[in-house]
């Protein structure tokens, strides 16, 4: 179900970034983008009660953290 809706949201991303960038510059743009992506991700996050485990970072997560970084910043 999380795998639906982020496919979904990735899509509808793509086509209101295009019809942005017929009248903003793309600095603004991507400025929205990542503001209202925060935005949800906060919302998501105080709806579904899982603020708590935001602190709790282990050692696997942090592995997996560092994984992510290094492989997109190498592409």
């Amino acid at each position: 179900l999380y795998a639906l809706g982020a496919a979904a949201l990735w899509g509808t991303s793509t086509i209101f970034s295009k019809i942005a960038l017929r009248t903003k510059p793309d600095v603004v743009v991507t400025g929205m983008r990542f503001m209202l992506a925060t935005l949800f991700a906060f919302v998501w996050i105080l709806w579904s009660g899982t603020s708590l485990q935001l602190v709790e970072i282990n050692g696997s997560q942090l592995l997996r953290f560092a994984m992510i970084a290094l492989s997109t910043g190498m592409v």
